[in-house]
Parts: structure tokens; C-alpha cells; sequence
């Protein structure tokens, strides 16, 4: 799953919605139903939850295409490291980086599992974290824009730091979660 969210000032919760046996797809539209203007859609058996308004927009980032993107046998962290990378490869070209994709390994999430192999061709950044999050099989991702705010590059929307943390990112940004705890507990 991916979610692409506006940060919204003074957004109140929604409601929680019970439900007894409806399909996935019911229990999206009603969630949804209560967010204007937001829809979901299923692509290569990832659903993505966006804002229609933001879906072709130049200013978000999630909209930049990646020419070639491949990953072999990495992990989580080293797939999001590199395709940050890859972003700024095609928004600003540069001879070369360094650094790295510092992480605090947890078990529980199997995030740090190099489960990853991927190839794409001309993607949406927003179709290659489906890819990467389908890949890992334990993750959803999640990216929250703040209209108001644009990124140090001045071209794009900023992303909030976390899915939880309503401070503006400089960067690109976005979040992995785990979908379920695989030590069982």
C-alpha cells in the first residue's frame, strides 16, 4: 500500500469506521468518503491512496519520472537510500555522492532483510516505492505534502519528516511502516 497525504492545518481525525464482513475495497470508500477529493486505485497489486488534485501536479515530487532504477538483493533502507539518490540524479545531475543509508536495524519489521531485486524503466517515483514496498512484502509507504511549503530545491512540494511529525522535510521524504510485527508477538 502507499498513501500520499496533504498535511492539512488543524485536519481533525476522522471517526473510526466499524465494519463487519465487507471487502477491503468497501472499507476504503468509506474511510475515504470522508475525505474529499482523495480516491484509491490498485496498480501492479499495490493500492494507492492520493489526492486526485495532486495525482498530475509538477510540484510533486511522487510525479518525477526515474529513467532506469535497479536494485539488487538490498534492503529496506539501502532500497530507499538509492532511490533518493536516483531523484536527485535526475533533478539536479551530479558527477557523484557519497555517504550512506544509516538505519537502526529492527527484526520485528524485516526491514533490514536483502530481500530487494527490481528493475524499472521510466517510472514514477510514486510507482517505484510500490515496487520496492511489493518487493520487501512487509511495508507500506507513506508520503505527506505540505502545499504550503516548498523543499530547499524551491520546486517541489515538502514533505513532512514522518508520517507523524508535521515538520517540513528539505528533502525527499517519505516513510516505510511495517504492515505486521514478524516475531509474532
Amino acid at each position: 500500500m502507499g498513501i500520499e497525504w496533504l498535511d492539512v492545518l488543524n485536519e481533525k481525525p476522522s471517526p473510526p469506521v466499524r465494519m463487519r464482513r465487507v471487502t477491503l475495497r468497501q472499507i476504503l470508500y468509506s474511510i475515504l468518503r470522508q475525505y474529499p477529493g482523495y480516491t484509491f486505485e490498485l496498480n501492479n497489486g499495490v493500492i494507492e491512496v492520493f489526492a486526485t488534485r495532486l495525482a498530475r501536479d509538477e510540484k510533486n515530487f511522487l510525479n518525477i519520472r526515474i529513467p532506469q532504477f535497479h536494485l539488487y538483493r538490498v534492503n529496506l533502507y539501502q532500497a530507499s537510500y538509492e532511490l533518493g539518490n536516483a531523484i536527485r540524479d535526475v533533478v539536479q545531475p551530479r558527477p557523484g555522492y557519497g555517504g550512506g543509508f544509516g538505519h537502526s536495524p529492527n527484526p520485528r519489521t524485516g526491514f533490514d532483510l536483502s530481500n530487494i531485486s527490481l528493475v524499472t524503466h521510466n517510472l514514477a517515483v510514486r510507482g517505484v516505492l510500490d515496487r520496492i514496498a511489493a518487493a520487501q512484502g512487509n511495508a507500506l509507504w507513506v508520503v505527506r505534502l505540505k502545499q504550503s511549503q516548498m523543499m530547499s530545491n524551491g520546486r517541489f512540494y515538502a514533505p513532512t519528516i514522518s508520517a507523524m511529525n508535521k515538520e517540513a522535510a528539505l528533502d525527499f521524504q517519505w516513510e516505510f511502516i511495517p504492515l505486521k510485527d514478524l516475531t509474532g508477538k
